[in-house]
């Protein structure tokens, strides 16, 4: 019965303006054709190449399918939008490194200056990319090059994640003092700047004169607080000439 039907399913499905006719009588026909095999007890060869042929012609109709130019200009809008926002944010992000902690001194690191802006900056490049891209689809219509600006910005955002990790493990910890030594005199200027101690008077003072027992007990407190060996730098020391 199905299959006497087919024709007037077929004379009324459309999709887009796209008859639908084919799948339609050859979902009908398969359907028909596995009764009769499994009444018939064929082999299912036969009904594996219906299903082929059905799957086939309807890749082949949807392929067709275009999405509608003004509502293709308007998502493409809105995309340049996300994505320009997108690059806008990740160019402030820049900033923000300079009051980051999780480096050995307050502020930028190594890590930061050699790789993570560098980083940041491939990716501003593939967000801008891919809004110019999604502009381009909205014009003309071609995906694939928006999809591939899309997936280098993904690709970049989790390399961006990964490579400092790895080079601080292999490159700056092994030699962490020398690749940090500039780092760590910009901060130690940039807090006795901070803290006008830029601008105390330097004196020198000879060690000449003798430490008496009366001298430590007058200045306990002071004595107290002078460490001889701090155990977080001195390990960390002893690593490196390990």
């Amino acid at each position: 019965m199905l299959y006497l039907l087919s024709p007037c399913f077929s004379n009324r499905i459309r999709v887009n303006k796209i008859s639908r006719s084919v799948i339609v009588c050859r979902f009908c026909d398969h359907i028909f054709l596995r009764g009769s095999l499994n009444f018939s007890g064929l082999s299912t060869q036969v009904f594996d190449s219906e299903v082929a042929e059905i799957r086939r012609a309807s890749l082949q109709s949807f392929k067709r399918l275009q999405v509608e130019r003004a509502a293709r200009i308007h998502l493409g809008i809105l995309l340049v939008i996300f994505l320009s926002i997108i690059a806008a944010g990740i160019y402030l992000s820049r900033f923000a490194l300079l009051t980051s902690q999780g480096g050995l001194v307050f502020g930028a690191t190594y890590i930061d200056a050699t790789v993570r802006i560098f980083m940041l900056w491939i990716s501003i490049t593939a967000a801008a990319l891919a809004a110019v891209l999604a502009l381009f689809w909205a014009w003309k219509g071609k995906l694939l090059p928006f999809v591939g600006a899309v997936s280098l910005y993904i690709v970049v955002g989790f390399a961006g994640a990964v490579i400092p990790s790895l080079i601080q493990k292999l490159v700056v910890s092994p030699n962490e003092l020398v690749k940090e030594t500039p780092f760590i005199e910009h901060n130690i200027a940039a807090t006795r700047k901070g803290f006008a101690l830029d601008k105390i008077e330097e004196r020198e003072i000879s060690g000449d004169k003798p430490i008496t027992s009366v001298d430590i007990s007058a200045n306990n407190l002071t004595v107290k607080n002078v460490r001889l060996w701090d155990r977080k730098p001195l390990l960390s020391t002893f690593s490196q000439i390990q």
